[in-house]
């Protein structure tokens, strides 16, 4: 996981075991202060990739289709 974005982005490790896991398990506890988007880039392939949305605990998405690409 990243706070930025691209195939050489910053990481992002408050609240996650295992980042950078290749074959296992990453575990992320989110915390109350955690950015509202993150990013997701496979370290080994640049086109596997992708924005991770935090939201705030009441709020309310109609469908995962709402938050588009």
């Amino acid at each position: 996981m990243q706070s930025t974005q691209g195939f050489g982005g910053t990481a992002y490790n408050d609240g996650i075991t295992n980042n950078g896991v290749s074959n296992g398990i990453l575990t992320w506890e989110v915390r109350m202060d955690a950015p509202s988007t993150l990013y997701y880039q496979c370290t080994s392939h640049a086109d596997m990739n992708g924005t991770i949305y935090v939201l705030d605990e009441g709020s309310a998405v109609a469908s995962i289709d709402d938050l588009g690409d």
